[in-house]
C-alpha cells in the first residue's frame, strides 16, 4: 500500500500534516521530494500555526487575552462584514497575478524585518 502526503520537516523529524493508516511503531519506507516552488496551503497553513504556537509560548502569561464571546447576532453581523471585505479584496485583486501579490508581500515583510531590526 503506497501512500502520498505532505509533511513538514522540522527538529529532525518528519511530521505528516494528516493522520496515515500505520500501526505503532510501523517501519516504512519514504521518499522525500522537497517542494521548493510550490509549497500548498496546508504546509504553510501548518507552518503558519506552528510560528504562531512558538510565538504565543514566548509570551507571559498576562499578554494574551481570553477569546472574545460574541452573541450569534454579533457572530452574523462580523461574519457579513468579513464576506464584504473579501468580496471587495477579491474585485480589487482581479487580474493581478499570484506573483504580482508574492512579490509584494515579500516587499512589504522585507520592510516590516527591516524596520525592526
Amino acid at each position: 500500500m503506497a501512500i502520498s502526503t505532505a509533511a513538514v520537516y522540522e527538529d529532525g523529524v518528519l511530521k505528516p500534516l494528516r493522520a496515515l493508516p500505520l500501526q505503532k511503531q510501523q517501519l516504512v519506507q519514504i521518499v522525500v521530494i522537497p517542494d521548493v516552488e510550490s509549497v500548498s496551503d496546508d504546509i504553510r497553513l501548518a507552518r503558519m500555526q506552528q510560528a504562531a504556537e512558538r510565538w504565543l509560548a514566548q509570551q507571559p502569561p498576562d499578554a494574551v487575552r481570553e477569546p472574545v464571546t460574541l452573541s450569534p447576532e454579533e457572530k452574523l453581523k462580523l461574519d457579513a462584514e468579513f464576506d464584504q471585505l473579501l468580496a471587495e479584496i477579491r474585485q480589487h485583486s482581479e487580474g493581478i497575478s499570484e506573483q504580482e501579490i508574492m512579490a509584494d508581500v515579500r516587499e512589504a515583510l522585507e520592510a516590516v524585518r527591516g524596520g525592526n531590526g
